[in-house]
Protein backbone atom coordinates (compact mmCIF):
# COMPACT_ATOMS: atom_id res chain seq x y z
CA UNK A 1 0.00 0.00 0.00
CA UNK A 2 1.39 3.51 -1.00
CA UNK A 3 -0.17 5.44 1.55
CA UNK A 4 -1.76 9.23 1.58
CA UNK A 5 -1.29 10.13 5.10
CA UNK A 6 -0.17 8.73 8.22
CA UNK A 7 -1.77 9.82 11.61
CA UNK A 8 0.39 8.08 14.59
CA UNK A 9 -2.03 7.54 17.73
CA UNK A 10 -0.02 8.18 20.71
CA UNK A 11 -0.64 6.72 24.31
CA UNK A 12 -2.37 8.65 26.68
CA UNK A 13 0.36 8.75 29.08
CA UNK A 14 3.16 10.23 27.41
CA UNK A 15 2.70 14.08 25.89
CA UNK A 16 1.82 13.83 21.75
CA UNK A 17 4.96 16.01 21.33
CA UNK A 18 7.08 12.99 21.78
CA UNK A 19 6.10 11.78 18.24
CA UNK A 20 6.91 14.86 16.80
CA UNK A 21 10.23 13.92 15.43
CA UNK A 22 8.27 10.78 14.01
CA UNK A 23 6.02 12.68 12.24
CA UNK A 24 8.85 15.25 10.80
CA UNK A 25 10.81 11.59 9.72
CA UNK A 26 7.48 10.52 8.06
CA UNK A 27 7.23 14.03 6.45
CA UNK A 28 10.46 13.69 4.93
CA UNK A 29 9.30 10.45 2.80
CA UNK A 30 6.66 12.76 1.24
CA UNK A 31 3.57 11.91 3.58
CA UNK A 32 0.94 13.84 5.42
CA UNK A 33 1.30 13.04 8.85
CA UNK A 34 -0.05 13.90 12.15
CA UNK A 35 0.39 13.07 15.90
CA UNK A 36 -2.70 14.21 17.69
CA UNK A 37 -3.16 14.70 21.79
CA UNK A 38 -4.20 12.11 23.14
CA UNK A 39 -6.37 12.37 26.42
CA UNK A 40 -7.09 9.46 28.78
CA UNK A 41 -10.40 9.29 27.67
CA UNK A 42 -11.34 6.87 25.05
CA UNK A 43 -14.39 8.85 23.48
CA UNK A 44 -12.25 11.67 23.57
CA UNK A 45 -9.40 10.12 22.65
CA UNK A 46 -11.05 9.01 18.91
CA UNK A 47 -12.27 12.40 18.38
CA UNK A 48 -9.27 13.77 18.54
CA UNK A 49 -8.13 11.82 16.29
CA UNK A 50 -10.91 12.41 14.04
CA UNK A 51 -10.14 16.03 14.12
CA UNK A 52 -6.66 14.94 12.90
CA UNK A 53 -8.19 12.98 10.27
CA UNK A 54 -10.33 15.22 8.90
CA UNK A 55 -8.11 16.77 5.63
CA UNK A 56 -6.07 13.75 5.54
CA UNK A 57 -5.21 12.35 2.25
CA UNK A 58 -6.92 8.83 1.52
CA UNK A 59 -5.42 6.31 2.25
CA UNK A 60 -5.24 6.88 5.80
CA UNK A 61 -3.11 4.48 7.89
CA UNK A 62 -3.50 4.79 11.38
CA UNK A 63 -0.58 3.53 13.61
CA UNK A 64 -0.50 2.86 16.91
CA UNK A 65 2.02 3.54 19.96
CA UNK A 66 2.49 1.82 23.04
CA UNK A 67 -1.33 2.18 25.04
CA UNK A 68 -2.87 3.50 22.20
CA UNK A 69 -3.07 0.20 20.65
CA UNK A 70 -5.87 -1.60 22.33
CA UNK A 71 -7.51 1.37 21.42
CA UNK A 72 -7.00 1.42 17.61
CA UNK A 73 -9.71 -0.79 15.75
CA UNK A 74 -12.05 1.84 17.71
CA UNK A 75 -10.70 4.87 15.88
CA UNK A 76 -9.63 3.20 12.94
CA UNK A 77 -13.61 2.62 12.75
CA UNK A 78 -14.04 6.28 13.39
CA UNK A 79 -11.98 7.49 10.65
CA UNK A 80 -12.45 4.90 7.88
CA UNK A 81 -8.84 4.15 8.23
CA UNK A 82 -7.43 2.02 5.26
CA UNK A 83 -4.74 0.12 7.24
CA UNK A 84 -3.31 0.05 10.66
CA UNK A 85 -0.05 -0.68 12.11
CA UNK A 86 0.28 -1.14 16.02
CA UNK A 87 3.89 0.27 16.92
CA UNK A 88 5.00 -1.65 19.84
CA UNK A 89 1.63 -2.17 21.70
CA UNK A 90 -0.79 -4.45 23.04
CA UNK A 91 -3.40 -5.69 20.10
CA UNK A 92 -7.17 -4.61 20.88
CA UNK A 93 -9.69 -6.97 22.77
CA UNK A 94 -13.59 -5.91 22.86
CA UNK A 95 -14.74 -4.68 26.00
CA UNK A 96 -12.28 -5.28 28.03
CA UNK A 97 -10.06 -3.21 30.36
CA UNK A 98 -6.32 -3.06 30.57
CA UNK A 99 -6.47 -3.99 33.97
CA UNK A 100 -8.09 -7.32 33.04
CA UNK A 101 -6.21 -7.46 29.94
CA UNK A 102 -2.59 -7.06 31.28
CA UNK A 103 -1.59 -9.64 34.31
CA UNK A 104 -0.36 -6.80 37.41
CA UNK A 105 -1.28 -4.09 35.86
CA UNK A 106 -3.99 -2.73 38.66
CA UNK A 107 -1.10 -3.56 41.52
CA UNK A 108 1.25 -1.21 39.68
CA UNK A 109 -1.11 1.02 38.85
CA UNK A 110 -2.45 1.19 42.29
CA UNK A 111 1.19 1.94 43.58
CA UNK A 112 1.19 4.72 41.23
CA UNK A 113 -1.88 6.54 42.08
CA UNK A 114 -1.83 9.45 44.20
CA UNK A 115 -4.04 11.43 46.63
CA UNK A 116 -5.53 12.87 43.94
CA UNK A 117 -6.45 9.80 42.28
CA UNK A 118 -4.36 10.08 39.35
CA UNK A 119 -1.01 8.85 38.75
CA UNK A 120 2.35 10.05 38.68
CA UNK A 121 3.50 10.58 35.11
CA UNK A 122 4.55 7.91 33.61
CA UNK A 123 8.47 9.23 32.81
CA UNK A 124 8.81 8.47 36.67
CA UNK A 125 7.10 5.60 37.24
CA UNK A 126 11.00 4.20 36.34
CA UNK A 127 14.55 4.51 38.20
CA UNK A 128 15.83 7.57 37.12
CA UNK A 129 18.68 5.86 35.70
CA UNK A 130 16.87 3.92 33.50
CA UNK A 131 15.40 7.04 31.82
CA UNK A 132 18.38 8.06 31.09
CA UNK A 133 19.73 5.46 29.37
CA UNK A 134 16.62 5.32 27.17
CA UNK A 135 16.68 8.99 26.71
CA UNK A 136 20.17 10.03 26.93
CA UNK A 137 19.98 13.19 26.00
CA UNK A 138 19.30 15.52 28.84
CA UNK A 139 17.24 18.78 27.21
CA UNK A 140 15.16 15.37 25.13
CA UNK A 141 14.85 13.82 28.69
CA UNK A 142 13.62 16.93 30.57
CA UNK A 143 11.10 18.16 27.48
CA UNK A 144 9.91 14.34 27.80
CA UNK A 145 9.34 14.50 31.14
CA UNK A 146 7.58 17.54 31.73
CA UNK A 147 5.47 16.54 28.83
CA UNK A 148 4.11 13.26 30.09
CA UNK A 149 0.48 14.13 31.86
CA UNK A 150 -0.92 12.42 35.03
CA UNK A 151 -3.80 10.43 34.27
CA UNK A 152 -6.59 9.16 36.34
CA UNK A 153 -6.70 5.67 37.80
CA UNK A 154 -10.16 5.23 36.75
CA UNK A 155 -8.33 5.35 32.85
CA UNK A 156 -6.95 1.68 33.62
CA UNK A 157 -10.64 0.32 34.46
CA UNK A 158 -12.37 1.65 31.38
CA UNK A 159 -13.18 -1.27 28.58
CA UNK A 160 -11.80 -0.19 25.37
CA UNK A 161 -14.36 -1.03 22.49
CA UNK A 162 -12.76 -2.55 19.71
CA UNK A 163 -15.07 -3.00 16.75
CA UNK A 164 -14.32 -5.74 13.81
CA UNK A 165 -11.55 -4.51 11.53
CA UNK A 166 -11.25 -6.07 7.93
CA UNK A 167 -8.15 -4.15 6.76
CA UNK A 168 -4.61 -5.23 6.62
CA UNK A 169 -3.10 -4.79 9.71
CA UNK A 170 1.27 -4.84 10.52
CA UNK A 171 2.93 -4.56 13.56
CA UNK A 172 6.54 -2.86 14.46
CA UNK A 173 7.83 -3.54 17.60
CA UNK A 174 11.01 -2.52 19.39
CA UNK A 175 13.66 -5.37 20.73
CA UNK A 176 11.91 -7.97 23.09
CA UNK A 177 8.60 -6.01 23.92
CA UNK A 178 5.01 -7.14 23.87
CA UNK A 179 5.67 -10.98 22.97
CA UNK A 180 2.49 -11.92 23.10
CA UNK A 181 1.25 -9.00 20.58
CA UNK A 182 3.73 -10.17 18.45
CA UNK A 183 2.88 -13.93 18.39
CA UNK A 184 -0.50 -13.28 17.56
CA UNK A 185 0.51 -11.18 14.89
CA UNK A 186 2.60 -13.53 14.17
CA UNK A 187 -0.06 -16.36 13.78
CA UNK A 188 -2.57 -13.58 12.29
CA UNK A 189 0.02 -13.86 9.27
CA UNK A 190 0.41 -10.16 9.80
CA UNK A 191 3.70 -8.47 8.82
CA UNK A 192 5.94 -8.04 11.23
CA UNK A 193 8.83 -5.92 11.75
CA UNK A 194 11.26 -5.83 15.06
CA UNK A 195 13.53 -3.53 15.30
CA UNK A 196 16.59 -3.58 17.68
CA UNK A 197 16.34 -0.84 20.24
CA UNK A 198 13.40 -0.17 22.99
CA UNK A 199 10.30 1.53 23.70
CA UNK A 200 11.14 4.70 23.25
CA UNK A 201 12.98 4.32 19.83
CA UNK A 202 10.52 6.34 18.15
CA UNK A 203 11.60 9.51 20.05
CA UNK A 204 15.32 8.83 20.13
CA UNK A 205 15.52 7.46 16.42
CA UNK A 206 12.13 8.63 14.83
CA UNK A 207 14.35 8.17 11.15
CA UNK A 208 14.99 4.52 11.83
CA UNK A 209 11.46 4.15 12.82
CA UNK A 210 9.99 5.74 9.99
CA UNK A 211 11.56 4.05 7.64
CA UNK A 212 10.61 1.09 8.57
CA UNK A 213 7.14 2.07 9.24
CA UNK A 214 7.30 3.12 5.16
CA UNK A 215 8.54 -0.31 4.38
CA UNK A 216 6.17 -2.11 6.65
CA UNK A 217 2.90 -0.42 5.54
CA UNK A 218 4.22 -0.90 1.38
CA UNK A 219 3.68 -4.88 2.81
CA UNK A 220 0.05 -4.20 3.72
Amino acid sequence: MIPGSVVVASSPLIGPSAMDGLVAALEGHDLQAASPPAPPDVPAWVAEIEQAATNAAAPLVLVGFSAAGPRLFAAAAAVDAAAVVFMDAHLPVDEVAPVDAERELASLVDALTEADGKLAPWSRWWDERLLARLLPDPVQRAQFDRDCPRVPRSMFDEPIPAPAFDGPCGYLGFGDGYPDAVAEATRLRWPVVRLPGHHLLPVVAPDVVAGALVDLIARL
